[in-house]
């Protein structure tokens, strides 16, 4: 299949990939692997390829701190029949480019520790796992 390069927006509001953010992030909620709430917001920064068909296939959604020099991804998918064919990678070098033009010097993301899928894709662009976020739900 061929693919759109990457698109980029300043706010996922109003942008092509609203939708497909939405869902795929329902799905990691449904799935456990995401609280039930956002991360992001609309004025978050979204990046997305698209199918040849025009529709989103892959999404990140992210922002940066500029008082930090630092960017966080807050979100990423890739629709289940497009995995595999390096779309992450895509999107992840197109943001760290931009972050440098930024003087961004760190890019932060969560995962859940037991989604070692992408645990194994963030390690392939050379991201490490740093931490672990520790809760515990009152309610």
């Amino acid at each position: 299949m061929t693919y759109s390069s990457v698109q980029h927006e300043k706010t996922l509001a109003n942008s092509k990939a609203f939708a497909f953010v939405i869902r795929e992030y329902a799905d990691l909620i449904e799935r456990g692997y995401a609280d039930n709430e956002l991360v992001f917001g609309n004025g978050s920064k979204v990046s997305y390829i698209l199918a040849t068909d025009g529709s989103v296939v892959a999404a990140s959604v992210w922002h940066i701190d500029e008082t930090k020099r630092s960017a966080w991804i807050l979100f990423s998918a890739t629709k289940k029949q497009h995995q595999g064919q390096g779309l992450y990678t895509k999107l992840y070098n197109f943001i760290e480019d931009l972050c440098k033009k930024q003087n961004v010097v760190v890019i932060y993301s969560g995962v859940h520790v037991d989604n070692q899928k992408m645990i194994d894709v963030a390690k392939s662009v050379g991201r490490i796992p740093s931490s672990y976020r520790i809760k515990k739900m009152l309610y």
